[in-house]
C-alpha cells in the first residue's frame, strides 16, 4: 500500500487522516463566494463618472453585483457579496469616501487598498475580479 510502512495500522491511520483533512478543506471552502462566470465590458465615454479617481459604480453582474471603482493608479471590481456572511441577502454598499459597508454584520472594507476589511468580524478581503482597460473599454472578468 504505501512503500516503506510496513505496519496495516499506520498505513490505514494515514489514509484516514488524509481523508480528514481532505473533508475539513471543503467544509472551508463552503464559506466563500460562490464562483460565478463573470465577462462583460464597460464604456468609459457612457460611463464617464468612472474615469475620475475615486469613483464607482455598480453593475448587476456577479453573485450579488459588482463595484466597479476607479483608484486613481487602476481600475478594481468586487463582488457586492460579504465574504464573512457569504449570504447573498448579505451587501456591501460602497460610500463616496471608498469605504464598502455591509448590511449584515457591519464589516467595513476598504475599496482603495484591494477589498481588504478594516472594521468588523470580517478577516477576508471583498471577492475581486479582473479588470483590463483597453482604449476606452474596461473589460471586467474572472
Amino acid at each position: 500500500m504505501l512503500k516503506g510502512l510496513s505496519k496495516p495500522w499506520l498505513q490505514i491511520s494515514l489514509v484516514v487522516l488524509f481523508l480528514l483533512s481532505a473533508n475539513s478543506c471543503q467544509k472551508d471552502q463552503q464559506s466563500y463566494i460562490p464562483e460565478v462566470p463573470v465577462d462583460f465590458y464597460i464604456n468609459l465615454a457612457t460611463n464617464n463618472d468612472l474615469s475620475v479617481p475615486g469613483n464607482y459604480q455598480v453593475f448587476p453582474q456577479g453573485y450579488t453585483g459588482i463595484i466597479v471603482m476607479n483608484n486613481g493608479n487602476g481600475f478594481y471590481a468586487f463582488d457586492t457579496c460579504c465574504p464573512y456572511e457569504a449570504k447573498a441577502s448579505c451587501t456591501v454598499t460602497p460610500d463616496d469616501s471608498g469605504i464598502a459597508t455591509c448590511s449584515c454584520c457591519g464589516s467595513q472594507y476598504s475599496l482603495f487598498g484591494g477589498g481588504y476589511p478594516i472594521e468588523g468580524p470580517s478577516t477576508r478581503n471583498l471577492h475581486q475580479y479582473k479588470v483590463d482597460q483597453a482604449g476606452g473599454r474596461l473589460w471586467v472578468h474572472n
